[in-house]
């Protein structure tokens, strides 16, 4: 005889669970306070910026921050993984600082920002690819690496173009 559905379901999620090791929660966590961030960064890039490539670049982290919070909510969903409801204060912080800038003030503190969060992003990446368990997370942060270097080597570009110093 087949369990209930609900027995059912609850199997596979407990299933799911046991498939996600430390790292694997402490990625989801840390993806969702990075995604929660990035879009209110690109949130402001939009409005207060200068420079029409910070404008550009905002559309372009919306998107794809947009895109891959979905993907993240519905692996943490299916793992009973609860995501943090606000950010941490390191971000917090950041985001006030870039609410009261305005103009080139405020693309010199975008680029510097975005140049931090991307090379987190790729170390937060790297290691789920070495250190979790979940295959769906591992090939989730495997595809998405990529896509996080080339922003790296663009915010690069542009953060020197505007003379923050930091690379």
């Amino acid at each position: 005889m087949a369990p209930p559905p609900s027995a059912k379901g609850s199997a596979i999620a407990t299933r799911e669970a046991s498939t996600f090791n430390d790292a694997d929660r402490f990625f989801l966590r840390a993806a969702a306070v990075n995604r929660m961030a990035g879009a209110e960064v690109a949130q402001l890039g939009g409005q207060k910026r200068a420079d029409a490539a910070v404008a550009q670049f905002s559309e372009r982290m919306t998107k794809d921050h947009a895109a891959l919070g979905e993907r993240l909510a519905a692996i943490a969903r299916d793992a009973g993984v609860s995501a943090p409801a606000a950010l941490d204060k390191e971000r917090a912080a950041m985001l006030d600082e870039l609410r009261s800038a305005s103009g080139p003030d405020f693309d010199r503190r975008f680029w510097t920002y975005q140049l931090a969060e991307h090379q987190k992003a790729a170390q937060l990446l790297s290691y789920e690819i070495g250190s979790g368990l979940n295959p769906a997370l591992k090939g989730l942060a495997s595809e998405v690496l990529p896509t996080v270097m080339q922003h790296l080597r663009q915010i690069q570009t542009y953060a020197a173009a505007v003379g923050t110093g930091s690379q």
